[in-house]
């Protein structure tokens, strides 16, 4: 004999009908999702900036050249990262 069960819900509904708030720990569970494949965005770029950047956007500079190149634009990722949270953060504070 099979037993299925169907949870129309993930979380309990309180009694207005609206969800329950989000916990802590499943505010830290997206935050450490979020931070992780931020991460792996910045090693997978900095991997192709020594092994695929130089040769295919620098080919007239030498190898050294050319990775030195990549890792400067690369740089350029941490330097706007500030930037963008700023205006980000300025256009939800107007919306």
């Amino acid at each position: 004999m099979t037993t299925t069960h169907s949870h129309s819900q993930t979380r309990p509904a309180d009694t207005a009908g609206h969800q329950a708030p989000i916990t802590p720990g499943e505010i830290a569970v997206g935050v450490a999702i979020g931070r992780a494949s931020e991460y792996f965005d910045f090693f997978v770029y900095a991997i192709a900036s020594v092994l695929v950047f130089p040769a295919l956007f620098f080919p007239f500079e030498t190898q050294l050249v050319g990775t030195l190149y990549s890792f400067a634009i690369f740089s350029l990722a941490f330097v706007a990262r500030p930037f963008g949270t700023i205006i980000f953060m300025l256009s939800l504070i107007h919306i």
